[in-house]
């Protein structure tokens, strides 16, 4: 609306008189762009909010990751100490009993 004005404040060559008219278009105009960009800022903080909670997510899943991985290993050693021990065992048994 504010370009059509001033396309006719040009056009009729009014456009001292309609200098009134065009700051009031042009208030409006301002007052939208403020509140797009209110509107704006509340889902850039809203987005935020929701990137720290994503964050807080994956560092908990990778925690659990890396706790699960060192069971694995620890679980893995263990069997492995064992098997080490069995044929120690057999090898001591099989040499007492030559």
């Amino acid at each position: 609306m504010w370009s059509n004005r001033v396309h006719q404040s040009v056009v009729a060559s009014d456009g001292p008189a309609a200098i009134g008219e065009l700051r009031a278009l042009l208030d409006g105009i301002d007052r939208t762009a403020d509140a797009v960009q209110a509107i704006n800022s509340s889902q850039g903080a809203s987005t935020d909010a929701r990137v720290a909670v994503l964050h807080a997510r994956q560092a908990a899943i990778q925690a659990a990751f890396v706790a699960v991985a060192a069971g694995i290993l620890a679980l893995a050693l263990v069997w492995w100490r064992g098997k080490l021990t069995v044929h120690e065992l057999l090898d001591d048994r099989l040499r007492g009993a030559q």
